[in-house]
């Protein structure tokens, strides 16, 4: 159960969750990973629990990203909070 989830609820509002092999949610689901290590939340969209607009997701997913430490990378990717000082100091990398 180390995989994070994120989930819209009933509301539209985007959530945490954590599930097992047996009880993730199927269906659309989109992973974001980090640039570096490929790690990040998955993103499940279940059609009945969702009521926020398909224009308030992308926000709100970045707006998760971003307060966990997450960076916007110029390349259209992000980074998380173990490696985007990594690749301000290292540009190569």
């Amino acid at each position: 159960m180390a995989e994070t989830w994120l989930e819209f609820d009933q509301h539209g509002d985007l959530v945490e969750s954590h599930y097992c092999a047996n009880c993730q949610p199927c269906g659309h689901v989109e992973i974001v990973e980090c640039l570096v290590c490929g790690a990040g939340p998955i993103i499940a969209y279940r059609p009945m629990a969702n009521s926020a607009t398909d224009e308030d997701k992308p926000t709100s997913v970045h707006r998760w990203l971003i307060a966990h430490g997450w960076n916007h990378d110029k390349s259209g990717g992000w980074t998380c909070n173990k490696h985007q000082r990594r690749l301000e100091l290292d540009p190569a990398s």
